[in-house]
């Protein structure tokens, strides 16, 4: 299909979308920007959980990279609750491609 040349489209470019779509790369041009941001990191394990909890402190929340739409947000009160809490979440979601994880504090 060829674009309409009398047609001018008003919104973001491709780029941008990309960009805001995808939440590290948002996270990382934001940063970049001298913007505030809360502290944050991406995980491979309950123990990478537990290491980031105890360096920032309680509560964090659990959340997908991926957008999964909320389903898998959890959020993590204390130490105890860190490895239900993850095994929760990756419960929530059965494709592996929400294994990429963010913990925002």
């Amino acid at each position: 299909m060829k674009a309409d040349p009398n047609i001018t489209f008003i919104g973001p470019t491709t780029k941008t979308l990309a960009i805001a779509s995808d939440k590290l790369s948002s996270r990382n041009l934001a940063t970049s920007l001298g913007v505030s941001v809360a502290p944050g990191v991406q995980v491979a394990s309950a123990e990478d959980v537990r290491q980031f909890a105890l360096k920032t402190g309680f509560p964090i929340m659990i959340k997908a990279l991926d957008g999964g739409g909320g389903r898998g947000i959890r959020v993590v009160q204390d130490e105890q609750s860190i490895e239900e809490s993850y095994k929760r979440y990756l419960l929530s979601y059965l494709l592996p491609k929400h294994a990429d994880i963010l913990l925002d504090v």
